[in-house]
C-alpha cells in the first residue's frame, strides 16, 4: 500500500516552484480502494509524526475525524469505541 502511494505521489527532488501538487481523489459514499489506502496511510503518518521526539500519548480528535474527508476505514471501525484503537 505504502509503495503504491509512494510511486504515485513522491516527487524526487521536491516539487518545482509554481507547479501544483497532484490532486487527490475525492471521498464518496463508496470510496475507491485508492482513496481508502491514501486515507489509511495518511492517518498513520499523522500519528507517526506526532509521536516523534517524545514518549507521551498522542490523541486523535474524533469529532474532527468523523467529517467525510477525514473518515478512514480505521477510524470508522473505532467509532464510537475508545480512542485506543
Amino acid at each position: 500500500m505504502a509503495k503504491r502511494i509512494w510511486e504515485e505521489y513522491h516527487i524526487p527532488g521536491g516539487k518545482a516552484v509554481g507547479v501544483p501538487y497532484p490532486l487527490m481523489p475525492m471521498h464518496q459514499r463508496r470510496d475507491l480502494r485508492k482513496v481508502v489506502e491514501l486515507c489509511i496511510v495518511s492517518n498513520f503518518v499523522e500519528v507517526y509524526l506526532a509521536r516523534e521526539g517524545h514518549k507521551n500519548p498522542v490523541g486523535i480528535n474524533f469529532l474532527e475525524k468523523v467529517q467525510m474527508p477525514h473518515m478512514s476505514p480505521s477510524t470508522a471501525q473505532c467509532w464510537p469505541a475508545s480512542a485506543t484503537c
